[in-house]
């Protein structure tokens, strides 16, 4: 699971929202969009924002009854943090949260109940009744999300003790995902169905704590916890799914009259996605369909300002090492993403879309500026990697099939200048540390350098040339101006698997002279693998590529994966 680099504690669930109509009233008292994620407000709360990324709920009554609904609109999951510490750190009282999980037909799925004591003890419990679970399989993680304990509980009902370092700052997270059956690591395996399925997540990203309860002796250093119900308990394949048409979470306090929801997201296209500024996002597959076809799945960001800073950031999960047995991994902090910003003939031209890549320390990595002239809609394309010690970018211009045509040296003045046009969708992508641009429409003239034309390009490609300190990409933020908004068309996750070098999805002796070229520097690696994370090669997790690797790497490539 992602980790929000500036989150306190957090509680995060997933959810099929059902999609709001145009004229749907979003300032109405109760209503507030946090982080990009409609918030709904029951009972006598009362939602006043703190900053577009962070929501104070307030019980008016002052007994401690808070009711939030909050509505990610996704088939693929979310979530949203709440900020426990000044609850765990209250001198007296106890305090509850109940997280109800509601799908598309109003029914409950699942109910998470939090008990807080003061002194940093949290008393948990997940009961999937509601919808038959077996069973429920667990997992208990470290920072790096390696599995350090794991289960099954029979019934439908599962619980456990926390115990938080008092004097810290609580991170705490509640998520689901969707999960495939018999997949490795973070929980995720088993299950009697052949169907995707829903599993809850839990993360303490800053501290590690201390659980107990699951009929294992106290486990220290947990940083995640994954539970899965199952349905079947691993009997016929043609048991339904377990949790798979979620709507809305419902978030329930007993005894605690104010808390902060902070970095809410959703999950659409398995990836986490936040609203930046006043950034509204509804995932769509339709009106009112509550899901459909993947290809068919569309992020739009509207409510974008004149200011140019609103948008939406992009966060590709870290690297997952799989369970005991297991082999490859899941997830990748280095992955890919296809954003169109749409321009119709009503809207008048002129806007600038900004598009920065992040590092997992917040370092930007690489900006990309399009710039929309007001008078035509032709875009400048202007270009930066200053942030990993690049002065220089190459752009690559292909043709027909993907063929090159030319490739040229550009600085951070430089523009590359295409026509723009009402009603064409422009296309991006971000892989690696490669960007890519794809025309609108058919082949166009580009004109480079204030005078210089290269006719026939489909695709332009940009990498930094020469970087000094190459980091791979972990996150991208896109704001822009545009009235229109922007679409998210697509957000792949590259296959990031420990020992994998070469990036063919493999470990195997392919993978050595890579692995040799990523130890002796990762300028040598990162120009010959642009596309690659060098972090593959951390293999023994200790945060760094280098000779401590060589003998845990040399058994991932005799096991055809690491272990």
């Amino acid at each position: 699971m992602l980790r929000p680099a500036l989150s306190r504690s957090c509680f995060a669930s997933i959810g099929l929202g059902m999609l709001l109509s145009a004229s749907a009233s979003l300032t109405a008292v109760g209503q507030v969009y946090s982080s990009g994620v409609l918030h709904t407000a029951g009972g006598g709360t009362s939602l006043t924002p703190v900053s577009p990324s962070r929501l104070r709920c307030t019980d008016g009554s002052g007994v401690g009854a808070l009711q939030v609904e909050l509505h990610t609109f996704s088939a693929w999951g979310g979530g949203v943090t709440a900020d426990l510490t000044p609850v765990i750190n209250a001198a007296v009282g106890d305090g509850e949260i109940k997280i109800k999980i509601r799908g598309w037909d109003g029914t409950i799925k699942g109910t998470c109940r939090v008990t807080i004591s003061p002194g940093g003890v949290l008393h948990e419990e997940y009961d999937f009744t509601p919808i038959d679970a077996a069973a429920v399989r667990w997992a208990l993680l470290d920072q790096h999300d390696r599995v350090i304990a794991e289960g099954t509980t029979a019934g439908p009902v599962i619980s456990w003790t926390v115990e938080v370092p008092l004097g810290v700052d609580c991170n705490k997270c509640f998520t689901s995902a969707e999960r495939t059956p018999g997949s490795g690591g973070g929980g995720g395996g088993g299950g009697g169905s052949s169907t995707a399925m829903r599993e809850a997540r839990q993360g303490f990203f800053d501290v590690a704590v201390a659980v107990s309860g699951l009929g294992i002796p106290p486990v220290p250093g947990v940083h995640g916890i994954v539970v899965s119900p199952e349905p079947c308990a691993g009997l016929p394949e043609n048991c339904p799914p377990s949790w798979t048409d979620i709507a809305s979470m419902e978030l329930e306090t007993i005894g605690i009259a104010e808390l902060d929801l902070l970095d809410a997201h959703l999950g659409t296209f398995d990836v986490q996605c936040v609203g930046v500024g006043d950034a509204q996002m509804e995932e769509t597959c339709g009106p009112g369909v509550p899901t459909c076809p993947t290809s068919e799945r569309r992020l739009p960001v509207r409510n974008l300002g004149s200011s140019g800073e609103d948008g939406i950031e992009i966060k590709w999960p870290p690297v997952k090492r799989p369970a005991s047995g297991g082999s490859g991994g899941a997830g990748g902090a280095n992955g890919g993403m296809v954003a169109k910003s749409k321009r119709c003939p009503e809207c008048p031209p002129g806007h600038v879309t900004l598009m920065k890549a992040f590092d997992d320390d917040g370092m930007e990595v690489m900006r990309m500026t399009e710039v929309e002239n007001p008078a035509t809609g032709d875009i400048d394309l202007y270009m930066d990697a200053a942030g990993m010690g690049s002065g220089l970018v190459e752009a690559s211009f292909h043709g027909s099939g993907g063929a090159l045509i030319v490739a040229l040296p550009f600085s951070p003045t430089d523009s590359i200048h295409y026509a723009g046009g009402p009603g064409e969708f422009a296309t991006t992508e971000w892989s690696g540390l490669r960007y890519r641009k794809c025309c609108p429409s058919d082949p166009q003239d580009i004109c480079v350098y204030g005078s210089v034309m290269i006719s026939g390009v489909e695709s332009i490609s940009i990498r930094p040339m020469s970087p000094t300190s190459p980091r791979a990409a972990s996150s991208m933020r896109i704001t822009s101006n545009d009235p229109e908004g922007i679409v998210i068309d697509s957000a792949s996750l590259r296959g990031r698997v420990p020992g994998d070098m070469n990036c063919d999805g493999m470990v195997n002796n392919f993978d050595i002279d890579p692995f040799v070229t990523a130890v002796l520097g990762a300028a040598g690696y990162w120009a010959a693998y642009p596309d690659c994370d060098i972090r593959n090669g951390d293999v023994d997790f200790s945060g760094a590529t280098n000779n401590f690797d060589i003998d845990p790497f040399v058994d991932c490539v005799l096991n055809s994966g690491c272990q």
